[in-house]
């Protein structure tokens, strides 16, 4: 079993040339052996590095630059990605000391380290802070990490608080704050004391549950995924009571900011279309775990299918980061017989099918749906509710995710 001192051990000036060796164009596994074979206990020492390599090919998905990095598996899971760390980082001042509790391996603290003056961090594991550590020896930032309570840290007025509880103490993810670890108390006076602060929790955590709601509650989202929530204090980046939806796609960041109290949110079972219009929307997951659907529609000149969410619907496709639109073809009941005769007739080499709202087996339906090979015609059945009764909305794509909101 590896320990403590062998992750110590990767942030090193012997681990990090092999390191850097392994990630080279003409480096194999094969060779590590002789790489290692001056130093005492070398089996240990190869078995870290092949795990290391194993976890960076995981880590491609989350980090672009995977071999500047070290893990466990575990806190690979439970770090933010490289896009949602350098994002939320810009929450704090630039000129601010930050401290990060309950750092891990380091995601998000080496993203606060490259835009903020100070940084210093602290985490229950001795296992988090070696690797912390090694992190940034490989990445070259010096940053001050100590192993220690998060009960026993005191913040100075001055200073800016992260913070990345652990919401897996019971095996489970858990979304209610009553579990998170350190507790609410802790986490509460660390704010209190503290000149700003950063929480982040689940996306399904309800912060209308608190009896100090947070500055501003942002929900973060990359390949229409909802990644992370966060609930700010004293940061003014965001306007003072608001909901903030952020998504990544082609490389940007689209915000949309809406009112944490509803005042302005329109009157969801007026606000429904009877039947489609000439497009439906597809739109980001965040905009659902925000609750602000209605909101957002309205704010796009669109009108919600159904009161408990699905498709938008339009006369006019207007074009947004957060949208995918697709153009009208047909209305269609949920009958598998209509639906294969509609597939026949229409000639489609290749089919996509989304739902929203209503329960279906779309790999069932994909499979009883006849295809064309001689068509290059594709085309989307959209399985959602309009005005509360279940229906197929046959359609075509009108390009895709990341279109900049026109004006």
């Amino acid at each position: 079993m590896l320990r403590e001192s062998d992750y110590e051990w990767l942030g090193s000036e012997q681990a990090i040339p092999i390191w850097k060796k392994m990630h080279s164009a003409n480096f194999g596994l094969e060779v590590l052996a002789s790489e290692l074979a001056h130093l005492v206990d070398r089996k240990r020492y190869e078995t870290l590095l092949n795990e290391q390599w194993a976890l960076s090919q995981v880590a491609k998905t989350k980090f672009p630059s995977p071999q500047s990095w070290f893990w466990t598996r575990t806190l690979l899971e439970q770090s933010s990605d490289a896009w949602c760390a350098e994002e939320t980082a810009k929450d704090f001042p630039t000129d601010a000391t930050i401290v990060d509790v309950c750092c891990g391996a380091g995601a998000d603290t080496l993203a606060i380290a490259a835009r903020c003056d100070a940084v210093r961090a602290i985490d229950l594991s001795s296992i988090s802070v070696a690797l912390l550590r090694a992190n940034a020896n490989l990445q070259g930032r010096r940053i001050d990490v100590r192993c220690q309570l998060a009960e026993e840290l005191q913040l100075q007025s001055t200073e800016y608080l992260h913070i990345d509880p652990d919401r897996r103490t019971s095996g489970k993810r858990i979304t209610a704050i009553e579990g998170l670890q350190p507790s609410w108390s802790v986490i509460s006076r660390l704010i209190d004391s503290s000149r700003g602060a950063s929480i982040k929790v689940a996306p399904a955590t309800d912060w209308s549950e608190l009896d100090d709601a947070p500055d501003t509650v942002r929900f973060l989202s990359r390949d229409r995924s909802v990644r992370q929530q966060r609930w700010l204090w004293g940061l003014d980046r965001w306007p003072k009571g608001s909901i903030v939806v952020s998504v990544h796609t082609r490389d940007e960041w689209s915000h949309e900011a809406f009112d944490q109290n509803n005042e302005n949110e329109p009157n969801v079972n007026t606000f429904c279309a009877q039947e489609p219009g000439a497009y439906v929307a597809d739109y980001d997951p965040a905009i659902r775990a925000a609750r602000v659907s209605p909101s957002f529609a309205a704010r796009i000149g669109c009108k919600m299918l159904d009161s408990a969410g699905g498709y938008f619907t339009a006369e006019h496709c207007v074009p947004h980061g957060m949208v995918r639109w697709f153009r009208v073809l047909d209305v269609l009941s949920m009958d598998s017989k209509k639906l294969r005769a509609y597939a026949r007739t229409a000639h489609v080499g290749s089919w996509e099918l989304k739902s929203r709202g209503v329960t279906v087996d779309l790999d069932k339906v994909r499979k009883e749906l006849p295809i064309a090979p001689d068509s290059r015609k594709s085309c989307t059945f959209l399985f959602s509710k309009i005005a509360g009764r279940p229906r197929v909305i046959a359609a075509e794509p009108i390009g895709g995710w990341g279109i900049p909101l026109s004006n």
